[in-house]
Order: C-alpha cells, then sequence, then structure tokens
C-alpha cells in the first residue's frame, strides 16, 4: 500500500488497549483455512485456490506439523465422554471427568501434542474441539444431560444413604471441579510443550444467542444468565492463549440484519471475557465460521452474509476468521469469497495504514453500528489477472481517508511502553510534516 497523509485529526485517535501481534505481519485481520481441502482435489479433481490464505490446514488425521492445528476428542489424551446408540451407551475414559484419571490424559495427550506438533519452536493455533460436554453443570443440557445423570448416579453408588438433593449438589461441585481441572491441566501442557502455540477451545465463549422466535425482536445480545455463566469461566480465559468462538448460523438468517446481530455479539462476547483475565495482552479472537449454513450444507452464503459475518468479525477487531469449507466449492472461492477477501485485507490493511502506522488493528467506534472496512467500489476494482489471482487495484480518495478516520479508531499491538512513546511520536511527527 502506498502511504497515504490524513488530515491532523487523525494523530489523536490514540487507543490505550493492548492486542496481540497479527497472526501474519503483513496483514492485520487473518483468512485461515481449516478444512479437509485435500478431499476435493482427491475425490473431484478441483484443486481449491486458497492462495490468498495466511494459513491452509486440513483436519485428517494422518497430518502434522500444521500452522493451525484441530485436536478432536480422540486426538489428544483420554477425553472422558460417551456414545449413545438405539441400544447401547458406550463409555470412554470414565465417561465423565470426576471418573477419568488426570495423570493418564496428560501422559496420553504429551504423546499426541509432540506427534502432531513435531517442532517445539513453531508458530501456530492450536484449537482443542472437545463438544461432547460443558464444563459447567446448567450448561449440559438436551442430549448433554446424560453427564449430569451419569455424575448423580456416580456419587450416588458411593453414598447411597444421602438424599437425592444432597448428592445432587455435591455432584455439581465433583463434575464442575473435576471439568475446569481436566481442561485447565491440558491447556497448561500444551503452552509448556508449545509455548509458541496459540491454544484454545473451540466454540468458546459461547453466548447462546440464537434466533429463535420471529414475534419477539430479535437483539443478538447474550443473555444476563449466559454473562454470568461465562464469568465463572474466569479460569479458562486466564489460561486460553486464544479464543475460538463459532459463529454457524442458520440459513434462516441468510441475508437478515438478525445474522450480522448474532455474530457481533459473539465477537463482543469473545472481547468481553478476554479483557476478564487481566493479562498483560488480551488473548486473540479468531471466529469459526462455515461458508454453508449450519442446517444445510448444500447452500453457501451470500455476499450479504459474507458481510455479515466475515465483514463483521473485521470491524470489531478480530484477529481473523477461520474458515471451514465444504467439498465442492471451487466456483464459490472464484465467483464470491476469493475477491471479498482481498477486499477485506486491504481495507483493513489501509485502515491499519492510516490510523496505527501499520501497528495495531482498527475497530468501530461505535460496536453496534452497521460500519464496514471494505474498499469503495468506485475508486478501486477487484479483478482476476493474467495468473488467475486476484487483485484490487485503485487509490482511496480523500473520503475514503476520512471515513475511516471518523468511523474508526485503533488498537495498537502490544509492545514495551519505550515502543508506544516511540510509536506516538512517530504518529505525530508523521502528521506535522508538510
Amino acid at each position: 500500500l502506498t502511504n497515504y497523509k490524513v488530515p491532523l485529526i487523525a494523530s489523536f485517535i490514540f487507543v490505550i488497549s493492548k492486542m496481540a501481534p497479527p497472526y501474519s505481519s503483513w496483514a492485520p485481520f487473518a483468512f485461515l483455512w481449516n478444512s479437509p481441502s485435500s478431499s476435493c482435489a482427491k475425490h473431484y479433481s478441483v484443486p481449491l485456490d486458497l492462495s490468498l490464505f495466511a494459513a491452509v490446514s486440513d483436519p485428517s488425521n494422518n497430518v502434522v506439523k500444521q500452522n493451525l492445528t484441530l485436536f478432536y476428542d480422540t486426538r489428544l489424551g483420554h477425553y472422558p465422554y460417551i456414545t449413545e446408540d438405539k441400544n447401547e451407551t458406550i463409555k470412554y475414559n470414565g465417561a465423565i471427568p470426576q471418573n477419568t484419571t488426570l495423570r493418564d490424559h496428560l501422559r496420553q495427550a504429551t504423546v499426541d501434542i509432540t506427534h502432531y506438533l513435531p517442532n517445539k519452536e513453531a508458530k501456530g493455533l492450536a484449537v482443542i474441539d472437545w463438544e461432547e460436554w460443558m464444563p459447567l453443570w446448567y450448561r449440559n443440557t438436551d442430549k448433554k444431560k446424560i453427564y449430569r445423570k451419569l455424575s448423580v448416579e456416580h456419587l450416588r453408588r458411593h453414598n447411597p444413604t444421602e438424599t437425592f438433593a444432597t448428592i445432587k449438589e455435591k455432584a455439581i461441585i465433583q463434575f464442575e471441579t473435576a471439568a475446569r481441572e481436566f481442561m485447565k491441566k491440558t491447556l497448561q501442557l500444551g503452552k509448556y510443550l508449545r509455548p509458541n502455540q496459540l491454544w484454545g477451545f473451540y466454540m468458546f465463549p459461547e453466548c447462546y444467542n440464537h434466533y429463535r422466535n420471529e414475534n419477539i425482536q430479535y437483539t443478538g445480545k447474550c443473555t444476563e444468565r449466559d454473562v454470568s455463566l461465562n464469568n465463572k469461566l474466569i479460569w479458562l480465559w486466564e489460561e486460553s492463549t486464544a479464543l475460538y468462538p463459532s459463529i454457524y448460523f442458520t440459513q434462516h438468517l441468510s441475508n437478515t440484519t438478525s445474522a450480522a446481530l448474532f455474530v457481533r455479539h459473539r465477537i463482543l462476547e469473545a472481547m468481553r471475557v478476554a479483557e476478564l483475565s487481566k493479562k498483560p495482552v488480551p488473548a486473540p479472537v479468531y471466529a469459526y465460521q462455515r461458508l454453508v449454513f449450519s442446517d444445510n450444507t448444500t447452500a453457501f452464503l451470500s455476499q450479504v452474509d459474507l458481510i455479515h459475518s466475515i465483514g463483521e468479525s473485521a470491524a470489531l477487531g478480530a484477529a481473523g476468521i477461520i474458515l471451514w469449507g465444504a467439498s465442492t466449492m471451487d466456483s464459490y472461492l472464484t465467483s464470491t469469497l476469493n475477491p471479498y477477501i482481498v477486499n477485506v485485507t486491504e481495507a483493513t490493511k489501509l485502515c491499519s495504514q492510516i490510523l496505527c502506522h501499520n501497528n495495531g488493528r482498527c475497530i468501530r467506534k461505535k460496536l453496534d453500528s452497521s460500519d464496514y472496512l471494505h474498499l469503495n467500489p468506485t475508486n478501486f476494482h477487484i479483478q482476476m489477472n493474467q495468473h488467475g489471482q486476484f487483485i484490487s487495484t485503485g487509490v482511496p480518495s480523500k473520503a475514503d481517508l476520512m471515513y475511516m478516520v471518523d468511523k474508526f479508531t485503533c488498537q495498537y499491538y502490544y509492545k514495551p511502553r519505550s515502543s508506544y512513546c516511540e510509536a506516538a511520536a512517530l504518529a505525530l511527527c508523521h502528521h506535522a510534516a508538510p
């Protein structure tokens, strides 16, 4: 990008909030691919153009040494869970966290981590995908209620004379304590063995803000109850070095502002809990998004849906988006996704240059607005070049630059205190120059 000058007003936009450095030094907002794309080339003879992604990873079982590693429940230690068939319940590793041996789990987890991440110094994202139970008792609803039932039965066997109310009260404490230790010690082990990886759990934090009732005005906000429950997970936010919320949504929200509200408050909740830990640098937020709907995997997100998910995440200051694709999406990449990736990538880079001097990430001044970081189509054109790559051409107008100054502010990347002073001084000198 060219170095653009903006009016002096921009030099006074200085936000004290600190952010973790970006995934890639050349882009404040990262696009990452985490999907079994190799199967597309193998089964459909269609190699996908993933050249615009900062990292491309395949969660297949035999793939190691990746920049983004997804640890399923069968790939990291001895995760306790159950599977239910029509006539049979199969218990694995004790079924519930209070009925498994943490030491054995950590021993096997050490083997698994060193297998999938053999390079001790490698940087990347390490995502733990454990979805069978939640660490808070009252979030184990619907099919997950079985973990409540097993916890009560486990305690009743050892205390047959106590009342149900007493057993339940003790079971809640026992389950939540064991779940906390199981997840907490796993994160601590990962950080000890591979300190340069960003460790966190997929789908955390959860906001439970799904659209349910057409007759009630949808705000997208997390309920007070769920905010309170997320506050109880302070131990998780303190141990996580990245947060990986899910922003998958149903087709019912397609092309509606409700989708933007749904995503907005999930990202904001992740930002909020990251600040709870009081660490010098809050954990960066990388949102998981599917390119199809959670209830219809044959229908792709529209351009508007991409704005309401990817665009929303970028404008709120997320570190990046992790995309999960589909088996037949080559034409979708060419027609819709890749041009939008170029748009957001270049717009976030431009805003970072203008407001942060490439030392931070832009974030909306009004978090509940619909201001997005997009290139102005009047002044920029995104097209495929002769090599089959999408590029943007154009120059921002003064109005384009002032839009960013007016609608966005800067969150600077964390640096030692002296570096902040130097950055501020350079900013003032830059704008004072003729």
